[in-house]
């Protein structure tokens, strides 16, 4: 007799004398419960669905199941608070232990979305065993997104019960000067669905005589969601200046309407040297350091016998006009800088103290020339990033590592390129003595 025979043979004998004991050896195993819910089936785009999916096991969880993201193209999906809890059903006369997973979905323009065909993982206890292992796979539901009559030309779309906006000045608006700084702080607030559906509430700014410096935009899910957009103004030369209102229209799901939301336009009035379009290539007040000295000269010349007074009087106006003179300024700004890095290897640090003397300097190289005027024209991105990292930690709170001693070596470079094109911009600009 073959031995395959023989174990046939022996496990009969074992079934006749315990009946039942091949079944228990081999019991058919119970498949985990998949559900999925979707409430309601039909929404306006930016309004939410409830999509709910119950997981069920004859036993227990013998780790927690791996639920799908439902990330679905055009929508955004989001988990709401507390949305996953226990439950249990009777499944056959057996209480089966199950998870709740619930979800929102926020359909993005009108079209049908077909949710599922995802897998999941499920580990549930056996006992007596190991625990046993399903992969199963989440069914299909359809969801249909339309856009409500009304709200087909609204760009961007945005949907919500209620949406405010609001505008903070932070600053001294009632006095500014050259070199101030305001922060103004935008703010939207839109109840009923998710910050991802604000957009951007300032546009591109470009202020002549102005920095803009934006804050990277801060979004909080809510409810209600909320963006927040931050700009800081450093102001480089005077006269009136206007940001922009805020406008945003929106479909209230509420009222079933378009609303709007708006704040006004905010204006600046900042004292001191207004800036005219154009580059100035001329520094007048070198001009006027020469005259005063050739008429000192002539004077002398020509009284012969000058009195001590006088000539007293006349060192003293040249020195004032030299003391108004760029290459004056400049010094002042250098050796600021280098007070400024003894004192940040201090740890004492006061990069406002450079960037006025920056402002100071630059108002003698002609009308209308700012930091960034000059740093674009003259200089390199590396100027430029520098001047930037400057004002911001000259006016923000920001931690910047200022690199000032690179900050130093660019001015000098940048100010070269400008003396050189000074100097030829005069050469043309000069008659010829000799016609």
């Amino acid at each position: 007799m073959s031995s395959v025979r023989r174990r046939l043979l022996a496990l009969a004998l074992v079934n006749i004398a315990f009946p039942g004991t091949l079944l228990a050896q081999e019991p058919e195993q119970q498949q985990p419960i998949v559900r999925v819910e979707l409430s309601p089936e039909s929404v306006s785009v930016g309004e939410a669905a409830d999509l709910r999916v119950t997981v069920l096991v004859p036993t227990w969880f013998a780790s927690p199941p791996v639920f799908p993201t439902f990330e679905i193209p055009s929508a955004i999906t989001r988990l709401p608070p507390d949305s996953s809890f226990p439950t249990s059903e009777r499944v056959g006369g057996e209480s089966w232990s199950g998870i709740v997973r619930e979800y929102r979905v926020y359909p993005l323009r009108g079209a049908t979305y077909r949710i599922g065909g995802q897998r999941m993982q499920i580990r549930y206890a056996n006992p007596g065993g190991q625990p046993l292992s399903a992969e199963i796979t989440i069914p299909d539901i359809v969801l249909r997104a339309t856009v409500p009559p009304g709200a087909e030309n609204l760009q961007p779309y945005i949907a919500g019960r209620e949406l405010k906006l609001s505008q903070e000045i932070t600053g001294d608006i009632a006095s500014l000067q050259v070199g101030d700084a305001v922060v103004v702080v935008y703010t939207a607030k839109l109840d009923g669905t998710p910050a991802l559906f604000l957009p951007r509430l300032v546009p591109s700014l470009d202020l002549q005589g102005v920095s803009i410096y934006a804050d990277t935009p801060i979004l909080e899910e809510g409810p209600p969601g909320r963006r927040s957009e931050k700009l800081t103004l450093v102001f480089e030369s005077g006269g009136e200046f206007t940001l922009p209102g805020v406008r945003l229209d929106w479909w209230n799901t509420g009222t079933g309407k378009i609303d709007t939301s708006s704040v006004p336009a905010a204006s600046f009035s900042v004292a001191g040297p207004t800036a005219v379009n154009g580059p100035s290539m001329r520094s007048a007040t070198n001009w006027q350091f020469v005259l005063a000295s050739l008429a000192a000269v002539l004077a002398a010349v020509t009284l012969a016998r000058p009195t001590l007074a006088a000539l007293t009087s006349r060192f003293h106006a040249a020195k004032r006009v030299h003391r108004q003179s760029e290459k004056y300024a400049f010094n002042e700004l250098r050796g600021t800088l280098r007070r400024t890095l003894r004192r940040t290897l201090r740890r004492q640090s006061t990069p406002r103290a450079v960037y006025h003397a920056m402002l100071h300097w630059l108002e003698r190289l002609g009308t209308g020339m700012d930091a960034r005027r000059f740093s674009t024209v003259y200089g390199t991105d590396e100027l430029i990033a520098a001047v930037a990292q400057l004002s911001v930690a000259a006016y923000s709170d920001s931690d910047i590592a200022l690199d000032l001693s690179g900050l130093n070596r660019e001015l000098a470079a940048a100010r070269a390129r400008w003396r050189k094109t000074r100097s030829r911009a005069t050469r043309i600009a000069l008659p010829s003595l000799n016609p």
